[in-house]
């Protein structure tokens, strides 16, 4: 029953991160930092707060099973940026291993105070760098080249009014903003790629923001595409229908430096912006108790996240939060009992295979102290007034997605140890 509940959970979620996959319509400029925000964080900082987080978990002692599913307003179809910001919180927990008989309901919002993980932010950084800017203006035009077999005739004075662009010529446009989506560039990407494709991406690169590249400004070799201060192109309004191979090499090359140059930039840019940046998020919950047909009780949170070190691939994380709830010895609602829980953990992102931290680390450990203290009320049986309780989780991060947390936990409440396994989705990339 605990392996078929398990399953069942994971199959629900997935089907809840495809459907809200389908309805990412951020623009396509944006992927490739997306992808490295969505891989520069840990697992365990996306579930403080991500834009679309969900995950299924079970008590390994076999005493309840636990689902979550946690989206932003924006993906629930509120309008507004202040809405990328408040997290839906739905937590149904079974008080057994039974998936269908549910105990209680944890709901709530999730305020990010302080989030730089996000879209808005990220796009507003880059849209004030004039080097990202030139970027832009290179992937504007590729689209276009990529996207309508006329548009490099529409963009480029041609010679020869009667030219068509064949199917391996449109193609191979379409091959090549591929490859310059993907990461940086090289001769290879653009052997196949029309003369005339080479020279209208260098005309739309003549008025862009930015800086040439020094590679270019420096040699000497391109002195005769500039203008006489070596800051823009210089390219003639007209040329011929056909390019010597020296030209084609020149264009080539120049590029080769020009998509390169900003690709390390805007690498730069995650680096700095996503991984240094603190995250500050407050919590609201209610619990509602389906068995006894009563609230439960509340609580509110705080939890604090920050990366450090060389490679920026430790971050500590510490939370507060303050429950008032029903004293389960009691039949009335009488929110008598009150505790304290504190938490404070390190995380390690895991260099294996991942040595510049470009791509998700395949294994995180985390070590926490978690102190908790009853404030007001009657205690349990064997229940102690405070106790500590330390951690230790392994995740196996599949993909910037999916992650698998196994966390080891003695209960200094209860002098035993519990294991706690399940399966995490991290939707979308902010």
């Amino acid at each position: 029953m605990q392996k078929k509940s398990f399953r069942c959970l994971t199959a629900l979620l997935l089907c809840c991160a495809l459907g809200a996959q389908a309805q990412q319509t951020q623009p396509k400029y944006y992927q490739i930092s997306q992808q490295q925000l969505a891989s520069s964080v840990s697992s365990d900082t996306k579930k403080n707060f991500w834009d679309f987080v969900a995950y299924a978990g079970s008590i390994m002692n076999n005493t309840a099973n636990g689902f979550s599913i946690n989206p932003t307003l924006d993906k629930l179809g509120f309008k507004g940026n202040s809405f990328k910001y408040v997290q839906f919180n739905f937590t149904p927990v079974t008080k057994g291993t039974d998936i269908t008989k549910y105990d209680s309901l944890n709901v709530g919002f999730t305020v990010a105070i302080l989030n730089n993980f996000s879209l808005a932010k990220w796009k507003k950084r880059i849209d004030d760098d004039p080097n990202v800017q030139r970027f832009l203006a290179l992937r504007t035009a590729l689209a276009g080249l990529a996207g309508a077999r006329d548009y490099v005739l529409t963009q480029y004075p041609m010679a020869d009014r009667g030219r068509q662009i064949s199917d391996f010529e449109f193609d191979m446009a379409g091959k090549f903003a591929a490859a310059v989506d993907s990461g940086k560039i090289a001769a290879a990407d653009l052997k196949y790629l029309a003369p005339e494709y080479k020279y209208v991406l260098l005309l739309k690169l003549r008025d862009a923001q930015g800086s040439l590249p020094a590679a270019i400004t420096g040699e000497g070799t391109y002195d005769g595409y500039l203008d006489a201060t070596k800051s823009h192109y210089n390219l003639p309004t007209t040329v011929p229908g056909t390019f010597s191979p020296a030209e084609v090499k020149l264009m080539d090359e120049m590029l080769i430096f020009e998509a390169n140059q900003v690709y390390d930039i805007m690498q730069q840019l995650t680096a700095n912006f996503i991984k240094k940046a603190p995250q500050l998020n407050a919590v609201a919950n209610l619990i509602q108790n389906f068995a006894e047909k009563r609230m439960q009780g509340y609580y509110a949170e705080l939890n604090y996240a920050r990366y450090f070190g060389k490679g920026s691939h430790f971050s500590y994380t510490a939370k507060t939060n303050y429950s008032v709830e029903n004293d389960t010895t009691l039949r009335n609602v009488n929110f008598q009992r009150q505790q304290w829980k504190t938490t404070l953990s390190l995380d390690w992102l895991s260099p294996f295979w991942n040595q510049n931290y470009a791509k998700t680390s395949p294994v995180e450990l985390k070590f926490a102290l978690e102190y908790d203290r009853i404030t007001k009320g009657e205690l349990y049986k064997d229940e102690k007034r405070s106790a500590w309780s330390p951690a230790l989780s392994l995740t196996l991060n599949i993909s910037d997605k999916v992650a698998i947390p196994l966390t080891l936990k003695y209960d200094d409440q209860k002098s035993n140890l519990f294991g706690f396994l399940s399966v995490q989705y991290n939707l979308g990339a902010k």
